[in-house]
């Protein structure tokens, strides 16, 4: 688990959207954990079994041992933890009694299942970008609804047209074909996690 910033101080935890979005989004999500870092935040980012530098086969994961993992991972934090999760990371920190949760552009499984049926198809393969899921996963995510319980701000980017707690300039480094990352947007989504963090903790 990559941590960062004071080990005393409050702890935002990332998850990263699910299968490839997820390497495309984090080297800008690492450098947006550093800025939280700046600010005076702890920050981590956790790996999950079958992602990352995980050694487990993608073809073996299951969606509630990402959950168990991640909420594991929160477990070795002191102190309160804030999730901080991009698209369809949001399916995946349920099992975390956080203080608070900042989701940007949150993705529903169904949403996701539709979107890796769409690149299977496309690729004229058993695959999805290299990785091969279980029918077991994709069953579990088609369910998989975000967390709305407790303290949760939902930030989007300002050319999507679904409702947000506020709406941020960028574009969605996601949907790129390589990674990428975008300086001032996560400038912004730093800043706007430490102010959501400060204005109910103090």
């Amino acid at each position: 688990m990559l941590r960062f910033g004071p080990s005393d101080a409050p702890c935002v935890v990332a998850a990263l959207p699910l299968f490839e979005e997820g390497n495309r989004t984090r080297a800008a999500m690492i450098d947006v954990l550093r800025r939280l870092a700046a600010h005076g935040f702890a920050a981590a980012l956790p790996d999950l079994p079958g992602a990352g530098e995980s050694l487990m086969e993608t073809a073996d994961a299951m969606l509630q041992g990402w959950r168990a993992a991640f909420a594991a991972a929160c477990t070795q934090i002191t102190g309160p933890v804030h999730i901080c999760a991009w698209r369809s990371g949001v399916l995946i920190d349920g099992e975390v009694a956080a203080a608070s949760r900042w989701y940007l552009s949150p993705q529903s499984g169904e949403a996701l299942v539709h979107e890796l049926a769409r690149l299977r198809h496309l690729s004229g393969g058993a695959d999805v970008a290299g990785n091969i899921l279980s029918d077991e996963l994709l069953a579990s995510l088609a369910g998989a609804q975000p967390t709305t319980a407790g303290k949760l701000r939902v930030v989007r980017l300002d050319s999507d047209t679904k409702p947000a707690d506020r709406k941020l300039p960028g574009r969605p480094l996601w949907r790129g074909s390589e990674p990428e990352t975008d300086a001032a947007f996560q400038k912004a989504v730093a800043e706007d996690i430490a102010a959501w963090i400060t204005g109910f903790c103090g």
